[in-house]
Formats: C-alpha cells, structure tokens, sequence
C-alpha cells in the first residue's frame, strides 16, 4: 500500500480478480482495482468522497483515462492522470477495453 493512500473499500471482483490474477469477465462484475476506465460524458466531477455532499476537488473532461483504486455503491476511487486521487460517478465511465496479447 502506498503510504498515506487513502483505504477504501473493495468488490467481490476486485478480491476474485487477486485470488486468481485474472481480469473479471463482465459477467464477475465490475473491473477491479488498477483497471481502466474512461470519462463517457462531457466532463465528469472529481470529489474528495463518494458522494454528491462531499467537495469537488477536480474537473476531467471526456475522453481522459482514469485508473480505478477502489469502489463504493455507485463511485470509483480514482487515480488521475496528474497522480491525484478522488471519487467519480461510475455513470460517466465506461471500461478501457485493452487490445489482445499478440504472440
């Protein structure tokens, strides 16, 4: 764990995802912790809890990469790409498909 990071909680996927080191299907549920999502609406609030109460700490505008660190009912914790950390609807992301191995 990173020191200082803040502790959040975790899905059933992201806990399946480490037991196995395999990325849940979407069938298992959301991505798990490390997986990607992308920002689908024009611009999506970061805030410093998941929840509409908590303080609005950063702007991302559609299209920007976000890389999920932990999940609430309805939120992603998220990194940005700056290093900075916030909760986000998980309505305005959508998961970065990733292309297939080659080899």
């Amino acid at each position: 764990t990173e020191e200082g990071a803040t502790k959040v909680p975790t899905t059933t996927a992201d806990r399946r995802a480490s037991a196995t080191g395999r990325q849940p299907s979407p069938a298992m549920g959301p991505p798990a912790s490390g997986e990607k999502v992308a920002v689908i609406s024009e611009q999506v609030e970061v805030r410093s809890g998941p929840g509409l109460n908590h303080s609005l700490v950063a702007q991302v505008p559609k299209g920007v990469v976000l890389v999920i660190r932990g999940s609430a009912p309805d939120w992603w914790y998220v990194q940005l790409p700056n290093g900075a950390f916030g909760w986000v609807e998980r309505k305005f992301t959508a998961p970065v498909s990733l292309p297939p191995a080659s080899g």
